[in-house]
């Protein structure tokens, strides 16, 4: 009798519970047919014969079915921390830094490593599309799609398909499947809000540059239109001026004028320049020959300055937009004159460079 229970668990832990009680059935058959009395048949003629082998089946299928269950349990257990092990992995890899089609693709390929996949493919409204494979698969009838749902609106699906050995994926494959979508959806929508952030403040920090730009440009337009209307109105009121002091006052009013038309021509560069209509017409130039002229035209703006010149030899041609440049050295050497102490002497060095000049 106990060699039967034995069997029982045997069939037990190796088939689950309909496998216990079918054997603890044809175990109680056995014991009756060939150990009570008559032998050999399934007759019993005592009663005590009788309540032994009932209670024999009733403490087979209780093992049976106490032995299944224990190591289903068990079972569930060992996959339930697969599936944690595997979540875990896979939300590592989300969330180790990285750009956002970078963190996909390494999320992608822990996908296939963890499940019997032989291609994991996600598409997203934030990314590229992103695909991770493993070996040859079979047809996409086996293949499960899963929207990606983030704040109740889909942002992509991912979709796996196992490998032709294992054909289909079982429910508890769905399911972790399922849960990947879950931690792959808090990333999308971690990614988003930091977007959203990041824009802000771009917007926030613009605006602000734009207040600092326009109150700089809206000082600068009032100094040479005061100087000009100062020595405009000079010469109406005053009658004694002589020639040369005529000639500096109109002088004054033309580089005033100059200065004046490029402060405008800087704001309508920008406002081009923020609608993407300022191209480069990019011509080679001798980069030498762009710096002597800008210094001869600023030269009544230098007061006196002495401005030393470190032009290298042999220095090649640059491809560059002569006019956009122009506007650069013009608008350091104006920096550079207007912060930094009377007198102060100016350096303008040109230095070859593997990429080009420097200057």
């Amino acid at each position: 009798a106990m060699l039967y229970v034995l069997s029982v668990v045997a069939a037990a832990a190796t088939g689950g519970t309909h496998a216990g009680v079918g054997a603890s059935i044809l175990a109680f058959l056995a014991l009756n047919f060939f150990f009570t009395s008559p032998l050999h048949t399934l007759a019993v003629e005592s009663p005590s014969d009788l309540v032994a082998l009932v209670v024999f089946l009733v403490v087979a299928v209780v093992v049976g079915v106490l032995v299944s269950t224990a190591l289903a349990a068990k079972s569930r257990a060992e996959e339930r921390e697969r599936d944690t092990r595997s979540l875990n992995e896979a939300a590592t890899r989300l969330f180790s830094g990285g750009t956002t089609n970078a963190v996909l693709q390494r999320f992608a390929d822990a996908v296939v490593e963890l499940l019997p996949l032989a291609r994991c493919e996600i598409r997203t409204d934030l990314t590229d599309t992103v695909i991770a494979e493993r070996g040859p698969h079979g047809s996409d009838g086996g293949a499960y799609e899963v929207p990606i749902m983030v704040t109740g609106k889909q942002m992509g699906t991912m979709c796996v398909i196992p490998t032709v050995s294992k054909g289909r994926l079982g429910y508890g494959e769905r399911e972790l499947v399922r849960a990947f979508e879950a931690e792959l959806a808090l990333f999308l929508e971690s990614a988003r809000l930091s977007a959203k952030v990041r824009r802000a403040e771009l917007d926030a920090e613009t605006s602000r540059l734009k207040t600092v730009v326009f109150s700089g440009v809206t000082h600068d337009l009032k100094t040479p239109l005061a100087a000009i209307t100062a020595c405009v109105t000079s010469l109406l009121d005053g009658s004694n001026f002589t020639r040369e002091e005529e000639r500096d006052h109109l002088d004054t009013i033309k580089h005033e004028a100059d200065r004046l038309h490029r402060l405008v021509n800087n704001l309508l560069d920008l406002s081009r320049l923020r609608e993407g209509a300022l191209v480069p017409s990019k011509v080679p130039t001798s980069i030498d020959e762009l710096i002597e002229g800008v210094v001869g035209r600023l030269q009544p703006l230098l007061d006196g300055r002495e401005v030393e010149l470190r032009l290298r030899d042999g220095l090649p041609d640059v491809a560059l937009d002569v006019v956009q440049i122009d506007q650069v050295l013009t608008n350091l050497i104006e920096n550079a004159v207007k912060f930094s102490p009377p007198k102060t002497p100016l350096v303008i060095a040109t230095v070859g460079d593997p990429r080009g000049v420097r200057v």
